[in-house]
């Protein structure tokens, strides 16, 4: 179960390397949320709410 609140924006061009969207959620407590990027642009993204998917081990690649 992560402990995290995911991700719903389906629109969103970094859903797919993003953690909040692709963990799997907890079948009972999981908490969801709406996160709006400031900008959408695969060139220019930019996201608060961003939590890059480790790439290894020892690091989490926060602008995949």
């Amino acid at each position: 179960m992560p402990d995290i609140t995911k991700c719903l924006n389906v629109n969103c061009v970094m859903k797919d390397k993003c953690y909040r969207y692709v963990c799997i959620p907890d079948k009972i407590a999981q908490s969801y949320s709406f996160f709006l990027p400031i900008s959408n642009k695969i060139e220019s993204f930019k996201c608060e709410f961003f939590y890059g998917i480790k790439t290894d081990k020892n690091q989490i690649n926060p602008n995949v």
